[in-house]
């Protein structure tokens, strides 16, 4: 990810300082998003350098699903294509795509 995000998942020394145990297990287990939010500052600009960030992919999840549920009506049916190159129409909830895709 290049999130630009004052995070440490790979290189933490000990569970204190690495942000995914404290994100997903400590403080930030029942808000994710908010945690991000409030104890993730930018340090970086986005885009610029690389940085393993599973808070990068929470971010990216939710803004996927704010788009979802802003346009579903406009959106219709939608067409799946598969990891496995398998391809269906879906016309479920985001929970379901998220399942659906990652079962294969």
């Amino acid at each position: 990810m290049t999130d630009g995000l004052d995070y440490t998942e790979i290189g933490a020394t000990g569970l204190e300082d690495n942000d995914v145990v404290q994100m997903m297990y400590g403080p930030g287990r029942f808000n994710v998003i908010q945690y991000v939010v409030d104890e993730l500052p930018l340090v970086r600009e986005p885009g610029i350098t690389w940085n393993y960030s599973t808070a990068g992919f929470h971010l990216i999840g939710r803004a996927l699903q704010t788009l979802w549920e802003q346009n579903e009506p406009e959106l219709g049916d939608f067409h799946l294509a598969l990891a496995d190159g398998g391809e269906r129409d879906w016309d479920g909830t985001l929970d379901d795509l998220a399942f659906n895709s990652a079962m294969g």
